[in-house]
């Protein structure tokens, strides 16, 4: 995914599966949750269209993710600061521990890196970060989410930010 990011390519994560035996969505906890307006194909393609989506090794987490608490997953925003403050929650009912976040970020043309590994982060409240833009450009960012006990991941689909002079 990232190869492509950084090529200008604005992508989303999925969690497929394909184990080749007829238990469609059975088989494993895998999923690639959608927000949508509501569960009319409409607004769920119009989710899909706009990249409001993440995958999940964990069939119940959720994730809401922003920048500057307006921009969610999947969006695009433009900035003439030198910096964007990323915000988000996680929420799951059945995992009561602590979450590991990394953020990762890169600018079209650039390179990929790691801004922050950021380890007991609580579920059901809102955590903060600041993201340095480096410069004009397109720049994106997405977090990686550990659940360290069950050892599940999740990833957001990424926010761009194009960082005008």
């Amino acid at each position: 995914l990232d190869y492509y990011l950084l090529n200008g390519f604005k992508l989303a994560p999925v969690a497929s599966h394909d184990n080749h035996f007829a238990n469609w969505g059975t088989g494993h906890t895998s999923r690639t949750v959608i927000h949508a307006e509501s569960l009319t194909e409409f607004d769920l393609m119009a989710a899909m269209n706009e990249r409001a989506v993440f995958a999940s090794e964990d069939q119940n987490l959720d994730i809401r993710f922003y920048a500057d608490g307006r921009i969610r997953a999947g969006g695009v925003m433009r900035t003439l600061d030198a910096s964007v403050s990323i915000e988000w929650r996680f929420s799951d009912p059945d995992f009561a521990d602590n979450y590991e976040v990394t953020i990762w970020g890169g600018t079209v043309g650039g390179e990929m890196r790691e801004i922050a590994q950021i380890g007991e982060v609580t579920a059901d409240e809102w955590h903060t970060f600041d993201i340095p833009l480096d410069g004009v450009g397109q720049h994106f960012v997405y977090l990686e989410v550990l659940q360290p006990g069950p050892d599940r991941m999740a990833w957001t689909a990424p926010i761009w930010i194009e960082r005008e002079n």
